[in-house]
């Protein structure tokens, strides 16, 4: 009986699960589509910074620090709903709340995913040749 009783919320569990899955899918998609779209955008600038004694490592960390602002904005945002939504759930179904430390780690977990994931615009951007950039025609 008690098998039958919680055979929904496992299956609810799993299609949670599974649709969380296919969001983080697309957030790293999208992360590391406007990074790599950022570092063709600004080329000729990254190429001047170069030029003007810029090393890799420093265009390197120029990118990720962006990343890591957008991104970071992205969980405090998704954090306050998530937050409300939980408060929400809690006093409405009569559940448990869910522990704090189980936000912050999806937080962290985010955050270094998609540095990662930006990791790759963010090296192909430090890679960059001055010259050949500055004579790119907008």
């Amino acid at each position: 009986m008690r098998e039958r009783a919680l055979a929904s919320r496992h299956a609810a569990a799993w299609l949670l699960s599974g649709i969380t899955g296919v969001v983080l899918l697309v957030a790293l998609m999208g992360v590391g589509g406007l990074t790599s779209y950022w570092v063709q955008l600004r080329r000729r600038q990254i190429g001047l910074r170069r030029a003007l004694g810029a090393t890799r490592a420093d265009i390197l960390l120029l990118f990720l620090l962006e990343n890591a602002l957008v991104v970071g904005i992205g969980i405090v945002a998704g954090g306050l709903v998530t937050y409300a939504g939980s408060t929400w759930i809690t006093r409405h179904l009569s559940l448990e709340r869910t522990p704090y430390s189980y936000l912050l780690a999806g937080a962290v977990a985010m955050l270094i995913v998609c540095q990662l994931t930006a990791l790759k615009s963010a090296l192909q951007a430090s890679r960059v040749v001055p010259m050949a950039a500055l004579r790119l025609v907008d």
